[in-house]
């Protein structure tokens, strides 16, 4: 059986939110991937449930998405994003053991409270979605923790 492969089409929205309102139903849409990602699983997602739990139509999901792995992709990039605005500015590491230490303990803290957090998620994410590390902001992610790491 060969493997699937994905185009970054895949996971790229059709079009950005502008109004206020157009921003509101697409937060709703990636917050109901998330709900159905934890309680469902990757295998219960659908654009139909997105939709449904999301409280719009499944055409405003397709004016924004061209499927669900898209909507997952928005996720992800939505918890990475959440992940450096918690580490923004306090891992700033010097040439002081000290500040090293107190920036690692600060990183493994941080890392920690957002695994609890999304805890349900996460597991889902890492251990069912088949194309985790394909989406754009996880390989992002991992290029800049490798150069941190190298640092």
């Amino acid at each position: 059986m060969g493997q699937v492969r994905w185009k970054v089409s895949d996971f790229t929205v059709k079009k950005e939110p502008r109004q206020a309102r157009s921003k509101a139903s697409v937060q709703a849409m990636v917050q109901a991937c998330a709900r159905i990602l934890e309680t469902r699983g990757y295998a219960g997602l659908s654009t139909n449930a997105i939709a449904e739990v999301a409280g719009v139509s499944i055409g405003s999901v397709y004016e924004y998405f061209p499927g669900k792995d898209a909507i997952v992709a928005r996720l992800v990039q939505d918890m990475v994003a959440e992940a450096r605005a918690m580490l923004e500015g306090r891992l700033a590491l010097t040439d002081s053991r000290n500040d090293l230490n107190s920036a690692m303990q600060y990183f493994l803290g941080a890392i920690y409270r957002l695994m609890r957090k999304h805890r349900a998620l996460l597991r889902v994410l890492v251990f069912q979605v088949p194309y985790l590390h394909q989406l754009p902001a996880t390989r992002q992610l991992e290029i800049e923790l490798q150069q941190v790491l190298m640092a």
